[in-house]
């Protein structure tokens, strides 16, 4: 890393290039790539097919209107290419005290460790704010529904909200820079790797290359596209991090189904999940018998298996 940064400082530098603008167009060239260009490989592959068999509801990903699906694309484009510029711009005063530009990088155990540290932090107030909108009727009503015109997961539909959920949104951004301080390259990486969650979070697909995402579903504190995608699809439950617990449950239980691919109930804990799935016995108040667990999300989907409540077989 050094390697790249210490010759981009000297040019920055030789040519009297403000920390102010170079803030402005890291951030923007990330959006543009790890956004925009990340959202349009997913449009392309809703189009053509290419990642069907990786589609979480159904044998072929379900799309939205394309009506809503053109309106996200222009908002999307035209927030990454008008919006941010002039905003990025201008908010630099904001990060200015806490962002270094130092021509010294940290050493890269210090940079992982903090941009790992950065998304605990992105996660924790994801997780709250996100449940808040949901919880808080006047918030949800006036925030976060325009997020909710998709019931289908589309990489488009991630920044697609009301400005008042963009401008709260800001708490993600200002307390990691506030708290960690960091150099500018790991602000840098922080925004990149946050971009790929949120996109990936709201794709639709199952990848395959999930195993490189901490954020993936096949470890336990991760929810995923298949966690959001059952948020969207449902409305309720997987707001961000499986680590959180609400009445002694945890709060994302409702995506049992989803997630084990057996039949349980909203309200079931983690002790009881296990238990479910190791024997398929009664657990709480629902008889859960499993099916063979390669069973795809498809079938499972097609079946009308989305929810329980009440005692089911499967």
């Amino acid at each position: 890393m050094d390697l790249l940064w210490g010759p981009l400082h000297d040019r920055l530098a030789v040519h009297g290039i403000s920390n102010q603008l170079t803030f402005a167009v890291g951030m923007v060239v990330s959006y543009f790539i790890f956004y925009l260009l990340h959202c349009y490989f997913f449009f392309y592959c809703d189009k053509s097919g290419l990642l069907d068999k990786y589609a979480i509801r159904d044998a072929k990903h379900k799309l939205p209107s394309d009506r809503l699906y053109m309106k996200s694309i222009q908002e999307g484009c035209f927030d990454c290419l008008v919006i941010k510029p002039i905003f990025c711009y201008y908010a630099f005063s904001i990060f200015e005290p806490y962002i270094s530009f130092s021509l010294d990088l940290p050493p890269a155990h210090v940079m992982i460790g903090t941009v790992l540290l950065m998304q605990a932090s992105y996660s924790t107030t994801f997780f709250l704010m996100h449940m808040l909108f949901h919880k808080v009727p006047i918030l949800y009503k006036y925030a976060h529904k325009q997020h909710h015109e998709f019931h289908e997961s589309v990489g488009f539909g991630s920044m697609y909200f009301h400005p008042t959920e963009g401008a709260l949104s800001m708490i993600h951004v200002i307390i990691p820079a506030v708290v960690f301080k960091p150099h500018f390259v790991v602000w840098i990486l922080y925004i990149i790797v946050t971009l790929v969650e949120i996109v990936d979070a709201h794709c639709g697909y199952d990848v395959p290359w999930k195993v490189l995402y901490l954020w993936s579903d096949i470890y336990p504190w991760g929810s995923g596209a298949r966690g959001h995608d059952y948020h969207h699809s449902h409305n309720k439950g997987m707001y961000g991090v499986r680590v959180f617990v609400e009445n002694g449950h945890t709060i994302d239980s409702m995506f049992d189904v989803c997630y084990l691919k057996c039949l349980s109930l909203d309200n079931v804990c983690y002790l009881c999940r296990a238990a479910c799935l190791v024997s398929g016995i009664a657990c709480c108040s629902a008889t859960v018998t499993l099916r063979p667990m390669n069973t795809s999300m498809g079938e499972l989907h097609k079946m009308g298996v989305y929810s329980v409540g009440a005692s089911t077989a499967l």
